[in-house]
């Protein structure tokens, strides 16, 4: 007689997700497993639609996704936080003290913003000096923070290697110069963004790079590579992050994106 095995899936994110949907679709006999997902809001967002809601294209609520009903058919949810696991006795311990046994167990987590990392970062986002947008509730305080800005330095710092999202930064900045071109104070805002990579997107390969230098000359934003953020202030004025040294090598670029995605 065969006994019930227990997979237990930590997060309902696209991973863990994914997980359920594959064993739905190559046809696992799963009359002998039984398949929890535990999260603390089975709610989630494809980075992506961040700069949508910076940008004010998106809310924040829309940028939401939740499994549907038929996605977990079958499955058991559990919504709490995860804040023990223990490996050898195989058991997870909840924030509730809840305890939940498995035989498998799938860490589907995902990353977490760590701003306090930074020395200066979290003093300058309680000032409301800096901003960051990943994540869909600081998405739309910068699109609020973009839209009260009325010129002066604006500022994207990458500050550390590696980050989520290559394109991030210099799609940031892009959109945030379409968003004040908007509302009339483009030409009253310096744009800049400052990376430690030794060049925008270099895991592209060279043309985005190229391309970025080789935009015409209206200075939608200007880009600092090789530059070390192993420190920061605030800003005087509202901006997307703290405040950094002056660039060392400065590249222009003026693309504007043409529609709403």
């Amino acid at each position: 007689m065969n006994m019930t095995k227990k997979l237990l899936i930590l997060g309902a994110g696209i991973g863990g997700l994914s997980v359920v949907h594959e064993l739905v679709e190559t046809g696992v006999d799963l009359a002998d497993l039984d398949v929890t997902v535990i999260d603390e809001d089975f709610s989630h967002f494809l980075g992506f639609t961040l700069p949508w809601v910076m940008r004010g294209w998106r809310d924040r609520d829309s940028v939401a996704i939740r499994p549907t009903a038929d996605a977990l058919a079958d499955v058991e949810t559990i919504t709490g936080a995860v804040q023990h696991v223990d490996p050898e006795a195989r058991v997870v311990t909840l924030a509730t003290g809840e305890l939940v046994s498995f035989d498998a167990l799938v860490i589907a987590t995902g990353a977490r913003n760590a701003i306090g990392r930074v020395p200066g970062l979290q003093d300058a986002v309680d000032a409301h000096t800096a901003v960051h947008y990943y994540s869909a509730d600081a998405a739309a305080d910068a699109n609020r923070a973009l839209s009260e800005f009325t010129g002066g330095k604006l500022v994207f710092l990458v500050t550390a290697l590696p980050y989520r999202c290559p394109v991030a930064p210099y799609e940031g900045a892009m959109l945030a110069a379409d968003l004040l071109h908007d509302n009339g104070v483009r030409t009253a805002t310096q744009i800049s963004v400052h990376s430690p990579e030794p060049q925008p997107m270099p895991s592209a390969g060279p043309s985005p790079a190229r391309s970025w230098s080789l935009c015409s000359t209206t200075r939608a934003s200007r880009s600092s590579p090789n530059m070390p953020s192993t420190e920061s202030m605030p800003s005087t004025g509202r901006s997307t992050s703290p405040t950094v040294r002056p660039p060392t090598t400065t590249s222009w670029c003026s693309c504007r994106p043409t529609s709403p995605p």
